[in-house]
């Protein structure tokens, strides 16, 4: 795997084969009422992804999920990258932040 960061994406821009197959848990126990969600495989309980009930965006995290990030090509730039980890830094031509692009703005929801 040589990724070890963020893919954001548009929420249409990642499709749902089987809604009915996910499982949605709070992404920060402290406020389950959140925007995000991280879903998971209802019959495996693999990660699938970041999850926005905004409809604003989903996020993918290769290295968390299994995933090559060659699989990943609409991801526009790559966020939550630390150095200090010692992981490559990504090299696949799309920009690398430590935090958010700096322009980020969230979505307006659906």
């Amino acid at each position: 795997m040589s990724c070890a960061t963020t893919p954001f994406f548009n929420h249409g821009d990642v499709k749902v084969d089987h809604p009915d197959k996910i499982k949605r848990v709070p992404f920060n126990k402290d406020n389950p009422d959140g925007p995000l969600e991280i879903c998971l495989c209802s019959d495996c309980g693999a990660v699938l992804m970041l999850d926005d009930k905004q409809k604003r965006i989903r996020v993918a995290v290769p290295n968390v999920m299994g995933y090559d990030d060659a699989a990943f090509p609409k991801a526009t730039y790559h966020a939550f990258w630390d150095a200090s980890k010692g992981y490559p830094k990504p090299s696949d031509g799309r920009p690398v932040y430590e935090g958010l692009r700096p322009e980020f703005h969230w979505p307006a929801g659906a």
